[in-house]
């Protein structure tokens, strides 16, 4: 008795034990796949006495991988022998311009040197793919007064370099400036001479008026905020009002030029001992007819108030005053008893400060108890001493003391006696 034969496996094998003969009666078949495939059904079978299969041959099936797809800014193609994304697939990835792949199927966009804003300017940049990578658009501008040196923009390639270097800003300057007939011009600036935020000042000699702008400023658009000024001759030299006298408690030394009082000439001041300038030392006449500033004064110098006992000015002590300082009864005086206010605004010493007077140390009697308050200090000008006695022991003296101003205890330290009438002085 035969079974049908067994029909091919495509991507497996199938291996029989006939005892019988081929696909007869007893013959048992088993069913593997090639690797990469997967069985789809009974791997064992056996041919029944019916003539028939105990079950109907398997197949095999190819494994699936899991689908891929296209990353961003890339593509991928593939090679399918069994199938999309099946067993034995190849796929490529690839990348677009300006992106390169990091070695799994992500994409990074090719980065180019950083770069960083110009000095006196400033870098925006928009980065669609990342900090300074393909695609990154920087824009250099410069602050006020300063020139961009050369291309505004530059875009980061797929090649990984910049269209353009980053330019560079230079400071606007302003036309050279020539000498002053008859005068001076003096010129300071932060970027140099001649350059934006540069000021320049001018002077005339003597005997020449200003006839403009005393100042001009180089400006952000590289001009000059005012035209530069002349020097006429003046025959008459303007005077600046005459200084007759010196200021009180003080002195004034004038160079007076011809005629007297008139521009260029100076007077200096200065004050007499125990009293202070306040203004200006040195006033000059200048071109205008006005003297370069107010005259000054002289005030007396005064000394910090003190806290003092007596004092021949109280409320604004000043050069030549007087302080004489006591202390209360109990109270030594520790420094000077006098204190001057020199002419240089400080006084003579330092202030001196007072001390509760010292009493004798004293301690406890045998068998007895002190305890004593001292509002000044250990055993100083104030402070007073209480004794109690022990049990079975009585006071023999005053039971409490005080420290007099004259430094001596009011009466001695009393003792403790005991029950046989006899003052114990040390302990038994």
């Amino acid at each position: 008795l035969t079974c049908p034969p067994l029909s091919f496996v495509s991507h497996g094998s199938t291996l029989c034990s006939d005892p019988y003969g081929r696909s007869s009666f007893g013959s048992r078949c088993t069913t593997a796949c090639e690797d990469g495939f997967l069985l789809n059904g009974t791997a064992n079978t056996e041919c029944t006495s019916a003539g028939t299969w105990s079950y109907d041959v398997p197949f095999c099936s190819v494994k699936r991988c899991s689908t891929l797809r296209s990353p961003a800014h890339g593509s991928l193609n593939c090679s399918e022998p069994h199938g999309k994304f099946s067993f034995g697939s190849r796929c490529r990835m690839s990348c677009d311009e300006g992106f390169i792949l990091n070695g799994t199927a992500d994409f990074e966009s090719k980065t180019c040197p950083p770069v960083s804003s110009p000095t006196h300017g400033s870098l925006v940049c928009s980065d669609p793919h990342g900090q300074f990578s393909f695609g990154s658009r920087c824009a250099s501008t410069c602050e006020d007064g300063f020139v961009l040196n050369g291309t505004e923009e530059t875009n980061c390639t797929s090649s990984g370099m910049w269209s353009q270097d980053i330019p560079r800003c230079f400071v606007q300057r302003c036309p050279p400036l020539s000498s002053l007939s008859h005068g001076s011009m003096a010129c300071s600036g932060p970027h140099g001479e001649f350059s934006f935020a540069s000021r320049c000042t001018f002077t005339c000699g003597r005997g020449y008026l200003l006839t403009g702008a005393e100042t001009t400023e180089c400006t952000s658009a590289g001009t000059w905020s005012k035209d530069m000024p002349l020097c006429r001759g003046n025959n008459q030299l303007q005077e600046c009002p005459r200084l007759v006298k010196a200021p009180q408690h003080g002195r004034m030394n004038c160079s007076l030029l011809d005629p007297p009082f008139s521009y260029g000439s100076r007077c200096d001041y200065d004050c007499n001992e125990g009293f202070r300038l306040k203004g200006a030392a040195t006033v000059t006449c200048e071109h205008s007819g006005r003297w370069s500033q107010h005259v000054p004064t002289c005030h007396q110098d005064s000394c910090l108030s003190v806290v003092v006992f007596s004092c021949t000015v109280w409320k604004h002590p000043s050069f030549g005053s007087e302080c004489i300082f006591t202390c209360a009864d109990g109270f030594s005086l520790n420094g000077s008893t006098a204190l001057f206010c020199s002419s240089s605004g400080f006084w003579s010493h330092q202030i001196p400060t007072c001390t509760a007077k010292l009493c004798q140390t004293v301690t406890s009697p045998s068998h007895g108890f002190l305890s004593c308050n001292h509002p000044n200090g250990p055993f100083s000008f104030g402070s007073t001493c209480s004794v109690t006695c022990d049990e079975g022991f009585r006071i023999n003296g005053t039971s409490k003391v005080e420290c007099f101003s004259s430094a001596m205890w009011s009466a001695d330290i009393p003792t403790c006696t005991g029950e046989n009438n006899q003052s114990v002085d040390s302990e038994e």
